[in-house]
């Protein structure tokens, strides 16, 4: 398992879809992870939308509260840098 580079056709074609009608796409629950006071701290969902690329293999599209918040939090630090000559 990977994470699709933002950039391919793929990932773009899919957040489209995303965009224009996310209640067509339904999202399974794997599981929820609980820290030690009982919070859920990720969940990890699934799409049951199911991709098969022109070269055969599949692609499955999934989820994560934590990732999200990672990436989100990723975000300001990864501008920052770049902004620096």
């Amino acid at each position: 398992m990977t994470v699709l580079p933002r950039g391919r056709s793929e990932d773009v074609a899919f957040r489209q879809r995303l965009r224009a009608a996310p209640a067509a796409l339904k999202w399974t629950l794997l599981y929820a992870l609980a820290n030690d006071q009982g919070y859920i701290v990720d969940e990890l969902f699934a799409c049951g939308d199911d991709y098969v690329h022109s070269d055969g293999y599949r692609l499955l599209w999934y989820r994560s509260t934590r990732k999200a918040e990672q990436d989100k939090s990723r975000l300001p630090g990864r501008s920052r840098r770049r902004l620096k000559p």
